[in-house]
């Protein structure tokens, strides 16, 4: 589409990484970093721009981490997330940048707020596994609440719910993981509820923790 070509010559003259300038020159503007990252976002929707637009990525974790007490910022800064996370480079970039903590700093702050729990969740549920590096996320008991507290606060949102349980899948194929859902006695509950709410078990997703959790109690 003419949209998309437009997009493509932004981003091939350079237009990404001036937007990055500008965000990283002025990380004290709340709206610079708003307009900044959501330029940066809608150029990284074009999936064969990801890559190229991910290079700026470090520029949207640094204004949120500059503006986390800014509901609305966050929304626009996690979104962005949401959407670079996809390419793996990308990935590498956002885990050595803190990424993580901020996205689940977002998540504790704005437990009401569906739109930051959905990005969040969908951002997470990229970043929780490195193909290429055959690597998971390790977490802690305090991120699982962070992501069990966002299933609980949101029962009816269908996004919040299964990008929960699929970030929840990955975290099991890593066994120090396993022992921290163990450890929560409300879970098999929560995924037992997402799947009467809706009908479904979000490609098997919730029925592979399902059996996989009994196991863990025994």
């Amino acid at each position: 589409s003419r949209n998309e070509v437009f997009k493509e010559r932004i981003v091939q003259y350079g237009g990404a990484q001036v937007v990055s300038e500008a965000m990283t020159r002025f990380v004290a503007s709340e709206t610079m970093q708003s307009k900044g990252s959501i330029a940066l976002w809608s150029l990284a929707v074009h999936r064969s721009l990801k890559a190229q637009v991910g290079q700026s990525a470090v520029c949207v974790v640094n204004g949120l981490a500059a503006h986390v007490c800014s509901e609305k910022l966050c929304e626009e800064c996690v979104g962005a997330i949401k959407c670079l996370s996809i390419d793996e480079k990308t990935k590498k970039l956002l885990g050595e940048n803190d990424a993580l903590d901020l996205i689940f700093s977002a998540m504790c702050l704005y437990s009401e707020n569906a739109t930051i729990q959905q990005s969040a969740l969908a951002a997470l549920s990229n970043l929780s596994v490195d193909v290429n590096a055959n690597q998971v996320l390790r977490i802690s008991s305090d991120d699982l609440d962070t992501i069990t507290n966002g299933m609980r606060t949101h029962p009816k949102v269908k996004d919040i719910q299964e990008s929960a349980i699929i970030v929840l899948r990955n975290f099991t194929c890593s066994p120090s993981n396993c022992l921290i859902l163990q450890q929560d006695a409300h879970l098999p509950g929560l995924i037992r509820s997402a799947v009467v709410n809706f009908n479904d078990s979000f490609q098997g997703r919730a029925e592979d923790l399902l059996q996989v959790l009994p196991l863990l109690n025994q």
